[in-house]
């Protein structure tokens, strides 16, 4: 048991280090922190952990959170940005890949959109149902609008 109280309380201190990186963005503060560089050193530091999904999900909480809400806000760029840290921390993390690849196909970036959700689907058992579900929706959407834009 006190393996994984250490294990837990390394991903804690993560997790907050993430979040304060999160905050930063997502405030457009004028900072000196190179909050990708931070978030890097993050993911190196994790190497070798065995973390599960669970504990995956909990370290990158506050980027999906903020991501998400910045996306649906229609700030699309912030979003990216702060889906940025979390690549750097999870790099090809598949939930965050769905939350990239709406944001993507909002900001107009159809192709790049569909290529990361695709990318995203192929590791749909990583996946939460409603992740996969929101994923599909946002592929059938780009689909049909590039299909439209095609025969035109």
């Amino acid at each position: 048991a006190t393996f994984t109280q250490a294990s837990d309380n390394g991903i804690d201190r993560f997790k907050k280090r993430l979040a304060k990186l999160v905050a930063i963005v997502e405030s457009d503060a004028d900072s000196d922190v190179d909050v990708l560089g931070e978030a890097r050193a993050i993911g190196e530091a994790i190497v070798g952990r065995p973390l599960s999904r669970k504990e995956m999900r909990a370290l990158v909480v506050s980027v999906r959170d903020a991501a998400t809400r910045l996306a649906s806000n229609g700030d699309t760029d912030r979003s990216m940005r702060i889906l940025s840290l979390g690549l750097a921390v999870l790099p090809g993390d598949p939930e965050l890949m769905v939350i990239g690849g709406c944001a993507l196909a909002a900001r107009g970036e159809a192709d790049e959109a569909l290529r990361v959700l695709n990318a995203a689907l192929e590791r749909d058992r990583c996946l939460e149902a409603e992740d996969v579900a929101r994923a599909m929706r946002a592929r059938m959407e780009l689909r049909s609008r590039l299909g439209r834009s095609v025969r035109v």
